[in-house]
């Protein structure tokens, strides 16, 4: 209870949250972002992690994998090749668009989509495998159980294990913010799994990195990153240039961190 308690309370600082931001704004930011959306944040530990789970009779050739909240296929194109079928399941269109011209691209035909939401998906069927990849939908006991109930054999479940980064801690400072997205850390399902009586893995995959961005385009990033979730004064606007101007050096603003993502692994509860 302790955990689940703690959970809701960092996952509640989420920016849709904090600025109580309706479902269908939700919606329209992903269709929005879809076009540009990338997998850059896992950098190279994508590979990694497709390997780690082809390698360990997490995924099997014979196998259907529900994809919840699939993106644009970050993970289903590469494991499409390990498993039978893969059905992507997502409330973004424009999202699941790219899903399907990813498959025109690469050849991949055991791939379905669906636009549904996770939260009015009903599981009558069973899929072998439930897999999630930074889905917030399913950042909470109440879906982790959700997942657990659509699985025949596996659940597998990704997500960030990073620290707020110091130049967003420092704006979020500055404009009086109590941001965070340390309630999307593995750590909290997989005390809750193991608080229910279930056998979970966790894995943790890191990897150092360093960006060197222009100072404008740092500037104009973060603006419309934080204007998504509230409008911004003047004087906000202000506050912020400060702030990444501060990490800036001669026009660019370098940025070192490790990035940190948690592949949560487990097995359905059978009765």
């Amino acid at each position: 209870m302790k955990n689940e308690i703690e959970w809701e309370s960092m996952a509640s600082r989420h920016p849709y949250f904090v600025e109580n931001i309706s479902k269908e704004r939700i919606l329209e930011m992903w269709n929005e972002s879809a076009e540009k959306y990338s997998a850059d944040l896992y950098g190279h530990l994508k590979e990694e992690i497709v390997g780690y789970l082809t390698s360990n009779d997490f995924l099997n050739i014979d196998d259907t994998m529900l994809d919840i909240g699939s993106g644009p296929g970050t993970f289903a194109i590469p494991l499409s090749r390990h498993v039978r079928r893969i059905d992507c399941m997502d409330s973004s269109e424009a999202m699941l668009l790219r899903v399907v011209q990813s498959c025109k691209d690469e050849d991949v035909e055991n791939i379905r989509v669906y636009n549904c939401d996770w939260e009015g998906y009903n599981p009558i069927v069973r899929h072998d495998v439930a897999f999630a990849s930074l889905c917030p939908p399913t950042n909470s006991p109440k879906s982790i159980l959700k997942m657990d109930a659509c699985s025949k054999r596996n659940c597998i479940y990704i997500s960030s294990a990073n620290k707020d980064p110091d130049i967003s801690k420092d704006i979020w400072r500055r404009l009086g913010k109590i941001y965070s997205f340390q309630g999307y850390d593995t750590k909290y399902p997989y005390e809750f799994l193991r608080g229910n009586g279930r056998d979970p893995t966790l894995r943790i995959f890191e990897e150092d990195t360093h960006m060197e961005v222009p100072l404008d385009e740092m500037i104009d990033r973060e603006m419309r990153r934080l204007s998504a979730y509230s409008p911004l004064s003047q004087d906000d606007k202000d506050d912020v240039i400060n702030v990444i101007r501060s990490y800036s050096t001669e026009g660019i603003v370098c940025l070192d961190r490790t990035v940190r993502i948690g592949v949560l692994t487990w097995q359905p509860d059978r009765h």
